[in-house]
């Protein structure tokens, strides 16, 4: 990013209430969703800007907004794991990753681990990177209760708004208001 996805979020909603085949930015959005559920680890390294994601990135899950719980998730991104690095030359950039957590928790991802790098302390940078690749490597790819709670609560406010028949669909077909899970 910002190559791979020039074309920002424009909020129309097209994703939402029909397909995000719909989106204009389709093509750009599509390579990388392909990207993202073929891999095995996703990880995000970030900048910090103004104490939060970079414009961007923010773009990037806005363009991923249709991959909520509350939408459409995709029964892959529950069984993934990811890796957050961001970096900064101030105290911390924990709301960075704090943020990016927040949005992959909502795609189904618990198994998230993330680091906060101050660039200014080189002495640690190592033992950071070290730190994370010991958590990914080392977990066990299990779905956790706050993930639990965040589908049932999907569950309960899709099924109580059939209005948007897509998202409607989507979760019924997926066998979700049933017993099924992801």
């Amino acid at each position: 990013l910002p190559d791979d996805m020039a074309k920002p979020c424009l909020g129309c909603g097209n994703c939402y209430y029909n397909s995000e085949k719909n989106c204009y930015a389709f093509r750009q959005i599509h390579k990388i969703y392909e990207n993202l559920t073929d891999a095995d680890l996703v990880v995000f390294a970030t900048p910090t800007y103004v104490d939060n994601i970079p414009g961007h990135l923010k773009s990037f899950f806005d363009h991923f907004g249709f991959l909520w719980m509350l939408r459409r998730p995709n029964g892959i991104m529950f069984k993934k794991k990811a890796a957050i690095i961001a970096t900064t030359d101030k105290l911390d950039a924990k709301n960075t990753v704090k943020e990016i957590k927040k949005n992959l928790n909502w795609w189904g991802m618990s198994n998230v681990y993330g680091c906060s790098i101050n660039l200014n302390k080189k002495n640690k940078i190592d033992e950071s990177i070290d730190k994370l690749y010991n958590k990914v490597i080392n977990s066990q790819i299990k779905i956790n209760f706050n993930t639990k709670i965040r589908f049932k609560y999907a569950k309960r406010q899709v099924k109580r708004h059939p209005e948007n028949e897509y998202d409607y669909n989507y979760w019924k077909e997926a066998g979700w208001f049933k017993r099924k899970k992801p």
